[in-house]
């Protein structure tokens, strides 16, 4: 397996993935001011700043042997 290759694949595909997520919400302004109207489920910009990073790094976790890919290898 060409671990390098691996990498940049999963790379690309969270930058392809982040970059549509922010297009969508340039495009469609009304979403954020949708989310707005309900604080408990759309964190204020702040709030989620703080946590940022955490989200990032759990973008990037995954176990190895969770329940749902050990149960497709069956």
């Amino acid at each position: 397996m060409n671990y390098s290759r691996l990498a940049l694949a999963a790379l690309g595909g969270t930058v392809a993935s982040f970059a549509f997520g922010f297009l969508v919400f340039w495009l469609v302004p009304g979403l954020i001011k949708e989310g707005h109207k309900y604080p408990a489920v759309f964190r204020p910009k702040e709030e989620m700043m703080k946590v940022m990073p955490i989200g990032f790094g759990g973008t990037f976790w995954h176990p190895q042997f969770s329940d749902v890919t050990t149960g497709i290898r069956r």
